[in-house]
């Protein structure tokens, strides 16, 4: 009986521990989020007039750029070292579309990283909850087509295997479970992977 108390009392006091741990994550992201946005236009330092003007620039037009500055600053200098060659090419490009002169092309390239960062765990569920496995496994062929190499076919080869016994068959079973006879009837019908 003093044990299952005690472990109720343990559980209760974990829930109020992990609540208030998420409730303080909150409340910093909120602070954090509202300094950036009420922070001032950057002070004349060391760095390049135009620079620094440009950034404070940035910063009034482009909400992402000031909540994310630092990371698409340290993003750019990656750009900066592995894009070296095509971004004259995209600084034309970003100026032939009307973006404003602010942007660099490497912080332009940045900021669509980390747009994309954002976005790819949804497009992911979205595109596998629309087309599911046939359609991912689909994707994962194509993209090895497009890039035409051999070790890319790996990924679609060793997916298949994979979703069977991670996905597919726990599914099934959970399935079986919850309707019998029925669901045996609904497999024998339809296939696996559709």
């Amino acid at each position: 009986m003093n044990h299952l108390l005690f472990s109720s009392a343990l559980s209760t006091n974990l829930q109020w521990m992990a609540s208030a741990v998420v409730g303080l994550a909150v409340t910093w992201f909120a602070w954090w989020l509202f300094r950036v946005l009420q922070t001032e236009d950057m002070e004349q330092g060391a760095e390049w007039r135009y620079d620094v003007t440009r950034i404070n620039e940035l910063r009034r037009i482009d909400l992402i750029y000031r909540v994310f500055q630092p990371v698409i600053q340290i993003l750019s200098r990656f750009n900066r070292t592995v894009f070296r060659e095509g971004l004259p090419r995209l600084q034309q490009e970003i100026q032939a579309a009307g973006l404003p002169r602010y942007w660099m092309a490497e912080e332009y390239l940045a900021r669509i990283e980390l747009v994309t960062l954002f976005l790819i765990p949804l497009l992911v569920y979205c595109f596998f909850d629309l087309f599911g496995g046939v359609g991912l496994l689909l994707a994962l062929l194509g993209w090895a087509v497009y890039l035409a190499n051999a070790a890319t076919f790996i990924v679609p080869v060793a997916y298949v295997p994979l979703m069977n016994r991670l996905q597919i068959i726990p599914e099934e079973r959970a399935l079986a479970a919850l309707f019998g006879p029925g669901f045996a009837d609904y497999q024998s019908k339809v296939r696996r992977w559709l």
